[in-house]
């Protein structure tokens, strides 16, 4: 810092426009600006302030007394911004990431209102620039050709914005923000945390970061964003007991479990500030019955935090606790243990032909009616509120019913339909208050009885032996039982199915805590159970007939689908597509995320236009696409994918960005609009709801049960479908609802919507989409019913072979789970790009795949494309391309047998991706194979997951099967060793099929015989 004084004073001013304390930072602005002779970082700060002051206060009067100023100190740093110059921190001259980011964020934030184009033009290019310059082995570095990253660097991020805290080569970079630091380097840190709203990092650097004049500005700003987000508060103890309602990601300060059981431990965590307080940590807790103990908090280092292990307790009481620490007492926080009640007796109060009443008694003397209800093909079982048991009428009368409920004497029953019977052993309630919290049903199992389903899982496909939860969850890579698809339903092997009509959290044991039975327990208000009884083929489709048919999406969705996140401007899509067409492969749908401002997500980025006042929507002719733009003609764009065969989708998502430094004004008066006009969803007490973690942390959630707030957002995204004539949409995330208490304009509350809301949104755009161009949404999280809105695609993986099983295993889950248009990034789309092998392999299962798409995630240091040219080039594998360029065509000459396939499931909601088990449930060697399926009725799949393996084991069921590539013929009901070089998959048609394949790459045709 050559000027200090001068740098600390902008970060001061910095702070002040954080709090809006703004007259102080005019007249910093104001003494600045006229001193000029400012050094290079000095002038970017400024510009960076002034932009944010004139932003918050829109003072335009101030800006044009001080705009000449202003464009000068912008020519300088346009000027310099690619030399040599020292570092923030001291260090000699160089080309230092810092001070290319510094340049951005003063270049950005003063051109807002100046709206200079040359310095448009010129940022616009500098993130490219900073890829190109400052990665190394997938991460940033600080010094222009070396590879050392030191926490100066972070000033690419805070404040300056060139680089998001969520940027994959930052990220990685910060990895190595380790060893000894000072403490101007713990307060980068600090910061850096603060805006990835990781704040329990972000108060431990901030606690390192000392008394340095320049960290102590910065700690001033950390504070401040800290205290904003309720990481730090007046009081030095902060405890919530529910945290951010995160089932997997506890907090460090909150209460396990939220709503402690009948004789559960019950510990509460509470962080501090300081860290580490300077005197002890108590809790003080007291039960109604008066019993009081005080405990002192053990500091665990390891987490940042105190716990106090407050014991177990009986059902019923009511605990109330506090804080203490030295003169501080917190407010006090209270819970009930929730009181076990089981059932004890069943009696049979009414009998009808399709209906039994039930009157359900506890063991504490409580009733509760019930009811079997025959349903078609199923068994539906429910119970409702607790009634007083003399209120209750016995009319039993004797009558002929399809269905028959047989209590036990001990509280359980056999409920049967067709002589199919589920034994239930037992019923049980969880009371809060002298109100039901959940319900838990205890139902026998076979001994080899398997479970399939539960919506999209990765781990494997029979659940037997599992905890299964149903909870919509953006899990990055590495899912294992978690997903972005749950369902309360499952198949089982022994002949039958169940759902829960619930969108509340419901749990499934599964023979893991009973050997011989299972349990279920759900929070739905009045529990409903739907029991369907056949074959899994008849198990799936009364299960869609209840939530949903899956609809038929367009015959252009079959055709291979080309997709990379580092596609970001129009002359990158030409490129791509021209590259398909040189190299003879066929491609029917591309999609492009990276097309918009990163703000608004509806006006596409370097479009130049005057904004609105957020209420009204733009049309194409409001907006001037520059040709220096990335986008410079998107209209014509998108006419060029038509011709060249494409349908074009654009990437969204359902919210109202917050963006952590660099603001936008649009999107500001988009949102100030959308607040005031009660379009997003709101907290308990009225206040908008922020996302509290993850990815897009502080966004604003859109609240789609609006009818008014739905029609202003598509409003705003009518010209892309009406003028540009874009497809569809890739619907993203969903996952974002944390808290029971939010609320939604319908009344609905957070409790139904953390696993409702994807469903709800993806609906509106495809409803929208589906009725303006026929088209089509591709979306990644859902719920019950998804497959109304299709289709879907498996979310975010690592390119490796231990992924592409997963994703087989999450394929044919969803189709066991109704939900048979789906696809994967196939060979993965995160990180370094996969090897060749791995490659080829994902093709060649991908053609025989509902969706066969390959996607990549971002930019780094070399290209990450997962297209065959680019995997060709960077493993020096040419081979690659006419592998793909074969898997392609193949796809597109498979697609009458592909619609055929398709219209039979969306006719009966049997998967085009099918498990083994729904084709042949009889045979139990079926029951447990995730790597080999049916493609359609007619194809058996067994792709080689395994790396290096030029032969796999191939289970051949009943019948005889031909392969479709060689002709060879298998006789069913034994096993295969069949060899597949890289280049090769297995695919085994019946022999009494009607359709004929011929693969020969000279001679590709598929069609279905003439009788």
């Amino acid at each position: 810092m050559k000027n200090r004084e001068i740098t600390i004073k902008l970060l001061k001013a910095i702070h002040q426009c954080l709090r809006k304390d703004m007259p102080g930072v005019r007249e910093i602005c104001r003494e600045l600006l006229e001193r000029g002779g400012l050094d290079y970082q000095d002038n970017c700060f400024l510009l960076f302030v002034f932009g944010e002051y004139v932003r918050i206060t829109e003072d335009l009067r101030f800006l044009e007394e001080m705009r000449q100023r202003a464009e000068k100190l912008q020519a300088q740093v346009m000027e310099e911004w690619q030399k040599p110059h020292s570092s923030l921190s001291g260090e000699e001259a160089d080309h230092y990431a810092s001070n290319a980011g510094m340049a951005y964020g003063g270049l950005y934030n003063s051109n807002l209102y100046i709206k200079n184009e040359q310095i448009t033009r010129m940022i616009n290019g500098m993130k490219n620039y900073a890829y190109a310059t400052y990665t190394d082995a997938g991460k940033l570095v600080s010094v222009k050709g070396k590879k050392e990253v030191k926490a100066d660097l972070l000033w690419v991020c805070v404040p300056f914005g060139l680089f998001n805290p969520e940027d994959l080569v930052l990220v990685e970079a910060v990895k190595e923000m380790t060893g000894q630091l000072s403490a101007y380097e713990n307060a980068l840190l600090g910061w850096y945390f603060a805006e990835k709203a990781d704040y329990p990092r972000a108060k431990m650097h901030l606690e390192k970061a000392g008394d340095d004049e320049a960290a102590t500005a910065v700690k001033e700003i950390i504070r401040e964003k800290l205290m904003q987000a309720g990481a730090i508060k007046e009081s030095p103890v902060i405890h919530v007991p529910y945290g951010n309602f995160n089932r997997y990601q506890p907090r460090n300060y909150e209460r396990c479990p939220w709503n402690p059981k009948d004789g559960e431990e019950v510990t509460v965590f509470a962080a501090t500030w300081p860290i580490r307080y300077d005197e002890p940590v108590y809790v003080l807790a007291e039960t109604d019955g008066g019993q009081r103990k005080e405990i002192q908090g053990i500091y665990r280092e390891e987490t940042g935090n105190y716990s106090f292990a407050l014991g177990a307790f009986q059902g019923g009481t009511r605990i109330s606790y506090s804080f203490r620490a030295g003169d501080f007492r917190s407010e006090t926080y209270e819970f009930r243990v929730l009181k076990k009640e089981s059932i004890k007796d069943i009696e049979i109060l009414d009998i009808k032909e399709d209906r039994i009443a039930l009157l359900l008694t506890s063991v504490s003397g409580n009733g509760y009616l019930g009811e079997l209800r025959n349903e078609g093909g199923r068994m539906d079982f429910g119970i409702r509120d607790a009634v007083e048991k003399a209120e209750v009428s016995h009319v039993y009368q004797e009558k002929d019913c399809k269905i028959k409920a047989l209590p036990d004497g001990n509280g359980g029953m056999a409920i049967e339909k067709d002589g199919f019977r589920i034994n239930i052993e037992n019923i049980y309630f969880w009371i809060e208050d002298q109100t039901v919290f959940s319900t838990g049903i205890k139902i026998a199992s076979g001994e080899e009885e398997g479970f399939y389903g539960f919506g999209e899982r990765y781990n494997h496909i029979n659940q037997r032996g599992n905890l299964v939860d149903v909870y919509v969850y953006n899990q990055y890579k590495d899912q294992g039982i978690k997903t972005y698809i749950p369902m309360p339903y499952f198949l089982s092997s022994d002949g039958y199915g169940i759902h829960l009509p619930t969108n509340c959290y419901t749990t499934f044991d599964l023979c893991r805590s009973f050997e011989k039975s299972y349990v279920i327990e759900t929070q739905m208000q009045n529990f409903e159970m739907n029991c369907f009884i056949g074959t899994p083929k008849e198990v799936i489709g009364q299960f869609t007939a209840l939530t949903g048919k899956p609809e038929m999406i367009p015959e252009w969705a079959f055709g291979p689908w080309m997709s990379s996140n580092n596609w970001d401007s129009e002359a990158e899509v030409r490129k791509q597509v021209e590259l398909t067409k040189q190299h003879d492969i066929p491609s029917t749908v591309l999609v492009i995320e990276a097309w918009s401002d990163e703000a608004t997500y509806y006006i596409f980025n370097d479009a130049v236009y005057k904004e609105n006042d957020g209420g009204n929507a733009f049309g194409y002719e409001d907006f001037h696409f520059p040709e220096w733009g990335r986008w410079p003609d998107p209209k014509g764009m998108v006419s060029y994918l038509h011709e060249n065969g494409l349908k074009c989708i654009l990437w969204q998502i359902p919210i109202i960005k917050y963006i952590n430094s660099l603001h936008h004004l649009q999107k500001d008066k988009d949102e100030a609009y959308a607040t005031e006009h009660g379009y997003c969803v709101k907290k308990k007490d009225g206040t908008p709801y922020r996302m509290p973690e993850g990815w897009f942390t502080n966004s604003l959630l859109f609240d789609y049960t609006s009818e008014e707030a739905s029609k202003w957002w598509f409003d705003k995204r009518d010209y892309l479908v009406s003028d540009i004539k874009v497809d569809g949409f890739k619907t993203d995330g969903g996952e974002f609802v944390f808290g029971d208490e939010l609320q939604f304009s319908d009344g609905t509350t957070g409790k139904e919507m953390r696993n409702e809301y994807p469903n709800l949104y993806i609906s509106k755009y495809y409803e929208y989409i589906r009725e303006a161009r026929k088209g089509m949404v591709f979306s990644r999280a859902g719920f019950t019913g998804a497959a109304k809105s299709p289709a879907h695609w498996a979310g975010d993986e690592k390119s490796t072979f231990s992924a592409f099983k997963r994703n087989l295993c999450a394929g044919i889950n969803a189709g066991i789970s109704g939900v048979p248009f789906w696809g994967w990034d196939l060979a993965g789309f995160s990180g370094e790009i996969p090897g060749a092998e791995l490659f080829v392999r994902s093709t060649a299962m991908a053609a025989f795949c509902p969706i066969m798409q390959y996607h990549a995630e971002s930019k780094a240091e070399f290209n990450q494309d997962r297209t065959p040219w680019n995997i060709a080039e960077r493993r020096n594998a040419p081979w690659v391309i006419e592998d793909y360029r074969y898997f392609a065509k193949l796809r597109m000459a498979m697609i009458p047998y592909i619609m055929e396939q398709a219209e039979i499931s969306a006719e009966t909601g049997i998967p085009l991706m099918r498990a083994m088990i729904i084709e042949f449930p009889e045979d139990r060697k079926c029951r447990d194979i995730f790597d080999q399926y049916l493609f359609g009725s007619d194809l058996l799949v067994a792709p080689v997951v395994e790396e290096g393996k030029m032969e796999r084991t191939v289970y051949v069921p009943e019948g005889m099967w031909i392969n479709i590539f060689n002709n060879k013929e298998y006789v069913g009901n034994r096993e295969y060793t069949m060899e597949s070089d890289v280049h090769e998959i297995i695919v085994l048609q019946r022999a009494d099929s009607k359709w004929h394949f011929e693969t020969d790459k000279e001679k590709m045709k598929v069609y279905k015989r003439e009788k």
